[in-house]
């Protein structure tokens, strides 16, 4: 039981400890106000870092670049709408749509032509950045109506945003454990030639996981941008590698074929949490981006270490 649940054993104990160093230095970090910031920044991170995982555990060489951009389009597309008076639930539809049609550009692109997502997605990422610059002129959303910020809305102390990130996180849990489609993507990640031979379809699955990956990006943008009553036009700059490092620490094979929704979870939150320490601590915002940088160094090592081990094993045997 420990071993199998030892890195997501070691990614609490970081948190816990983590916090209790920052409550040593500064009294007020662990309070109701920044614990429910904490909360509600992993809540909309979260959801992008399954959909990361997903599309990574899929097989080297495969990883959402686009994220970032698909929630930047998502947010600020969707605030334009309720802007000019759209009703809500039509513009919570519109994120998540909008984020299915740039996820299945992605697939398509990625399973027609045999192309690494990684190559794909940076392509549609660089676009997506010009086309956002081109349509907003680099001019933020203002003036949006009181109904905008629904993700604010307070449930037993804490915002929906919380509710809705935390819960879809826990019905991901269940749906990757029980869904057929899931283990494909395992599968795929495991040993592609494998899954082939076994009836797979390997570009129908790497399709579907960034089609996914889209779809929580869109339905995210939208969920941090209406927790504010003004959207930056770069509202989603700079997530790409703290999502990328969340999935990795979190115990997301760099090298596909393996991955828990539990540990994407603690990966956000211990990510999140080391942002508000820095705050807290006065220390320079830079050494946040420093540190995700080395995480990201540690886990592809780490991957690497661990698979050669196994290799040998199996020669060995």
């Amino acid at each position: 039981m420990i071993s199998k649940w030892g890195r997501e054993i070691v990614l609490l104990i970081t948190i816990v400890g983590l916090g209790v160093i920052a409550q040593s230095v500064n009294p007020n970090f662990v309070s109701f106000r920044n614990i429910s910031s904490i909360l509600g920044n992993t809540s909309v991170m979260v959801l992008v870092v399954i959909g990361e995982s997903l599309v990574i555990i899929n097989g080297f060489g495969n990883a959402d670049l686009s994220v970032s951009s698909i929630y930047t389009v998502s947010a600020v597309t969707s605030a334009q709408l309720a802007f000019i008076g759209i009703p809500m639930f039509l513009v919570v539809l519109w994120s998540i749509g909008i984020g299915l049609a740039l996820g299945a550009l992605n697939g398509f692109i990625t399973a027609k032509f045999s192309i690494p997502s990684l190559i794909t997605t940076l392509g549609t990422m660089i676009g997506l950045e010009g086309f956002i610059l081109w349509w907003t002129n680099g001019m933020w959303v203002q003036n949006l109506p009181n109904a905008w910020q629904i993700s604010n809305y307070q449930i037993g102390g804490l915002s929906l945003a919380i509710w809705i990130g935390f819960g879809a996180s826990i019905l991901m849990i269940f749906l990757v454990k029980n869904m057929p489609l899931f283990r494909k993507f395992y599968a795929c990640g495991t040993n592609a030639e494998a899954a082939v031979f076994a009836g797979i379809n390997v570009n129908k699955t790497i399709f579907y996981a960034l089609l996914l990956s889209g779809m929580f990006s869109g339905f995210s943008g939208f969920l941090s941008a209406s927790r504010f009553f003004v959207v930056s036009s770069n509202i989603g700059a700079n997530l790409t590698l703290p999502v990328i490092a969340a999935a990795v620490i979190g115990g997301t094979s760099i090298l596909g074929g393996r991955g828990k929704m539990e540990g994407n979870i603690l990966g956000a939150l211990l990510l999140t949490e080391i942002a508000s320490v820095t705050v807290f601590l006065g220390i320079s915002a830079t050494w946040s981006e420093a540190i995700e940088g080395l995480i990201i160094l540690i886990a592809i090592i780490s991957d690497v270490l661990r698979e050669n081990r196994r290799k040998r094993g199996v020669l060995k045997v």
